[in-house]
């Protein structure tokens, strides 16, 4: 078995996340609307009309809550998984995935700031996952190793890997804005 709880630095942003980018707000809201109509730092129900589409489900090793399209790649990226690498699979847990709140950004200080906008955790399209029940500690510029592998899985299956963010958040996975798009045109929205 795989030291899969090993930190190693960062991948070079070219290696990881090729061709994908993070959703962006404004295609978050064409294509589901608000969440909510207000949001804190705390997590908190989705209530807008998104709701309807927001399902809680076994995806393998854990469940989850979140839209079911999403849920449902999730469940086919985490059996991938499970038939090529089952040490890993095996380990996987999640820290949640639907969270209708703002964004939080990290300070260098390690200190938290709320952003102004929603955080993409509130249409159920982000999860983070965990390691034998560890988080990879955000902004360290490392990831655990377990998660550079996932990620290979995630990438190709047109999901975001947070290691890229400017502030690095490797626990990080969310549907990517070509996907969201390509799923909308295939009417998997409607």
């Amino acid at each position: 078995m795989s030291d899969y709880l090993e930190l190693i630095p960062r991948p070079d942003p070219s290696t990881v996340n090729v061709g994908l980018a993070s959703p962006k707000l404004s295609t978050l809201r064409d294509i589901f609307g608000e969440p909510r109509s207000s949001y804190t730092g705390d997590c908190q129900d989705i209530t807008g009309p998104l709701k309807k589409r927001i399902v809680t489900k076994s995806v393998g090793p854990f469940r989850c809550t979140g839209v079911d399209v999403a849920v449902d790649a999730l469940k086919d990226i985490l059996a991938a998984v499970k038939r090529e690498i089952p040490d890993l699979h095996d380990i996987l847990g999640t820290a949640g995935m639907a969270c209708a709140r703002k964004v939080k950004l990290r300070q260098p200080d390690g200190t938290i700031k709320l952003g102004a906008n929603p955080s993409n955790y509130s249409w159920g399209l982000a999860i983070d996952i965990t390691l034998k029940g560890n988080l990879d500690r955000q902004g360290d510029k490392k990831c655990f190793r377990g998660l550079l592998v996932l990620s290979r899985y995630f990438n190709a299956a047109g999901w975001y890997w947070g290691v890229s963010f400017p502030t690095e958040d490797a626990m990080h996975f969310e549907v990517a804005e070509a996907t969201l798009k390509r799923w909308k045109k295939e009417g998997k929205f409607d």
